[in-house]
């Protein structure tokens, strides 16, 4: 359930499943069809769902709706928002919209004005879920949830609606440029930097096919490479061809589903991304006319092929993160879209993407804009953003890559997000020996020790590249006299409160 706390503008959701299997949406038939009439829906099969309610229809053919409490079709988009912040009905609602479209392509009754306002509720529901990533804060959790409706409505509620139009038009005009089907990138492993040659993960395809086309015939699936230049770099692209993807082969199954697991490329894109496209020939007869056509799917989530981690991380995370933050056109975006996006890339950085110890707080955010950004302002540009990655990027690429430096963030050693003057004030009145370490605020990628000396006075100490270069960090602090007792920030969920312990060295 979802509770909304104006004070602090948060969208509170209680845990749904996150491992959602898109491929368990789409019925299979009772039987065994051959391939010339296999479908994207079996026209025997009554679909089910999710709260296991099978979809009923009349003597008429209509269709009822046992969830919706016979509710109009059309979705009041007031009604959607309070749906959103209280919890209650969005999954629902989107289990009736997509109970309706399978529906409609189960009895093949339906009307233009029905498509109509049925993508006028998928477009709504985007809306929605559009508005929670850009205006409100959202927990880790939360922020899944959101990236996972998202792509539930895309991949497998638009492409039935696409399918219901094209069949309108060809009922009206048989020689419509429109195909009776669609070609869906239903998910994919990862996305973002990753080494050259190395699995880029699994890719999974699904071809959609109206109930009432047959002799379905198609080819091998095939992928192509898309350039998304770096906005930063003027270094033109390096034109990319079909061979530089590795273990790019793979054929529709019986149940018309490619997978592709060995995917790799073959050479490095940096410093631009490179998106997949994966397209196949199909052939179909649909009202006794023959149609062919290549089907492409949408664009993948982008990658960077890096020749070199330890160089190029750090600026291919920001670019990744950037694209995602601002895509092609746009310059300016909330201060929320930033702390969604940014959380979730700190998460995947810090190898926490599926399993979370130590998250971001709000204290921790605040601490990285207000460093590098004037909060004063109603937006934030891609100036804001560049200034603040370029400063906290280095940072992160240590914690990510250097030894024992992420097992110390994890484990809140590194208290990392501290000014001087508030590190001061946490070690204050405390023994000599007492030390944290905190990320270093002027010099940067760099990381300081505060800690009181003997003379209980308060000391700053910059751990220099140097300092650990043959020895570990954890070494470094060990062999150091000067720091005895290392302080650990714990967050206490509880009271929303960070708290000091103190340890005798690491």
């Amino acid at each position: 359930m979802l509770n909304y706390d104006t004070n602090a503008n948060m969208v509170m959701l209680s845990p749904q499943p996150t491992d959602y299997n898109m491929l368990s949406r789409f019925p299979t038939p009772p039987i065994q069809l051959p391939v010339q009439r296999m479908e994207y829906l079996a026209t025997k099969a009554m679909p089910t769902y999710e709260d296991g309610k099978p979809y009923n229809f009349q003597a008429s053919g209509k269709r009822t709706r046992e969830s919706d409490g016979g509710m109009p079709n059309k979705r009041r988009k007031e009604s959607v928002s309070a749906d959103l912040l209280n919890g209650i009905g969005f999954r629902t609602d989107v289990d009736a919209l997509e109970r309706r479209l399978d529906g409609y392509i189960f009895t093949g009754t339906y009307s233009a004005n029905e498509i109509e306002q049925e993508l006028d509720n998928y477009t709504d529901f985007i809306s929605d879920l559009e508005d929670l990533q850009d205006n409100h804060f959202l927990t880790p959790l939360q922020y899944q949830n959101l990236k996972n409706n998202l792509n539930r409505l895309k991949v497998s509620v638009y492409p039935k609606i696409t399918i219901l139009q094209n069949e309108l038009t060809l009922k009206q005009n048989p020689n419509a440029n429109v195909f009776p089907a669609a070609f869906v990138l239903v998910s994919q492993e990862n996305s973002g930097p990753i080494r050259e040659k190395i699995i880029i993960g699994n890719f999974v395809l699904k071809l959609l096919v109206s109930p009432h086309a047959t002799n379905l015939n198609f080819k091998d699936v095939k992928v192509n490479i898309s350039f998304i230049p770096c906005q930063r770099k003027n270094k033109p692209p390096t034109k990319h061809r079909h061979k530089d993807i590795e273990n790019s082969k793979a054929v529709l199954g019986s149940d018309l589903t490619a997978i592709f697991r060995e995917l790799k490329f073959s050479r490095g894109s940096y410093p631009h991304m490179i998106a997949l496209r994966f397209s196949v020939d199909v052939s179909l007869t649909y009202n006794n006319r023959k149609y062919v056509k290549t089907l492409d799917t949408e664009a993948s989530k982008p990658f960077i092929s890096m020749t070199n981690t330890g160089l190029q991380y750090q600026q291919a995370t920001g670019t990744d993160l950037e694209y995602s933050l601002f895509g092609d056109n746009n310059n300016e975006i909330t201060i929320q879209r930033l702390w969604n996006m940014f959380h979730n890339q700190f998460l995947i950085s810090t190898d926490q993407d599926a399993n979370i110890e130590r998250a971001l707080s709000r204290q921790d955010f605040d601490f990285l804009t207000n460093c590098k950004i004037d909060m004063s302002q109603e937006y934030i540009t891609r100036s804001n953003y560049y200034d603040m990655w370029d400063w906290f990027g280095p940072a992160l690429k240590k914690i990510k890559y250097k030894k024992h430096f992420l097992w110390m963030f994890i484990k809140g050693f590194l208290a990392v997000f501290l000014t001087r003057e508030e590190a001061e004030q946490v070690i204050s009145n405390k023994n000599d020996g007492t030390f944290l370490v905190r990320m270093s605020v002027s010099q940067v990628g760099l990381f300081a020790v505060t800690y009181i000396n003997d003379k209980q006075e308060i000391n700053h100490f910059i751990i220099r590249e140097e300092f650990i270069k043959s020895q570990t960090i954890v070494d470094f602090l060990i062999n150091a006299d000067a720091f005895k007792n290392i302080l650990q920030v714990c967050f206490d969920e509880n009271t929303n409160s960070i708290n000091w312990v103190t340890h005798d060295k690491v």
